[in-house]
């Protein structure tokens, strides 16, 4: 039984979603590392063992699975469903859109993975039942940030680019492992921009390293970059990531 908490009553808590493959969460320690951050920040005395959540995925039943944690002051909360995503995601890429809501980058809670994900999870919603997959969202200054659950990137000429922090996003596991392995010029980029890039693709923990075909009007036709980068992810993976 879950108890009342401000978790239940504010959204003051946080979680954390992950991929398992081979008896083990993808980026284990990262999640544990970014969970236990937002948890202190929020001034939740709550936390979760990670060898509870080891033990959980170890024997191998949960693999291709994600598996989720959420914490709160007095409640912890493990669940795990399919990954929603297929084969044909990948070979025809996502169609994104910039909604009216936007960003709040003055807000704490949009860099960490808190409770309060409302905003995120109704303009997917509606994203896709415009036959859309993801929504793109700027912050209030008009700049580009983040999808409701995914990072950014951009490429031109060979290089990559994708919004700085500051901007209004939460800096996701895939991000970083983007950012430390092959490197992106983070920056401040507005919808007018984005005729400017050959390609584009987002990144999570569950989907990994996605192609996006487009962003409202805007086409992307240049998957060369994304599909490298993607290659050495799932080797990466495969190899103990």
């Amino acid at each position: 039984m879950m108890e009342h908490d401000d978790g239940f009553s504010f959204g003051i808590g946080a979680f954390e979603t992950m991929l398992v493959h081979d008896g083990r969460c993808i980026m284990f320690v990262r999640h544990m590392d970014r969970l236990r951050r937002a948890l202190e920040s929020l001034g939740v005395g709550n936390r979760v063992d990670p060898r509870m959540l080891e033990d959980e995925v170890s024997d191998g039943h949960l693999d291709g699975r994600v598996l989720k944690v959420e914490v709160s002051e007095r409640n912890v909360v493990i669940s795990d469903r399919p990954v929603p995503y297929s084969d044909g995601d990948y070979a025809r890429g996502f169609r994104l859109r910039i909604p009216e809501v936007r960003r709040n980058e003055s807000s704490p809670f949009t860099y960490m993975k808190s409770l309060q994900y409302g905003d995120s999870i109704m303009e997917k919603r509606k994203a896709k039942a415009d036959g859309f997959d993801e929504p793109l969202f700027l912050n209030c200054r008009g700049e580009i940030c983040e999808g409701a659950t995914t990072n950014i990137f951009f490429s031109k000429g060979g290089r990559l680019y994708t919004p700085e922090k500051r901007c209004g996003l939460l800096p996701g596991t895939v991000r970083s492992y983007v950012m430390e392995k092959f490197g992106a010029e983070e920056g401040v980029f507005f919808p007018e921009d984005l005729h400017g890039f050959d390609g584009c693709f987002v990144t999570n923990s569950v989907l990994g390293i996605m192609p996006v075909a487009s962003i409202g009007g805007v086409g992307f036709h240049d998957r060369s970059l994304c599909d490298g980068i993607r290659k050495t992810y799932l080797r990466d993976v495969e190899d103990g990531l």
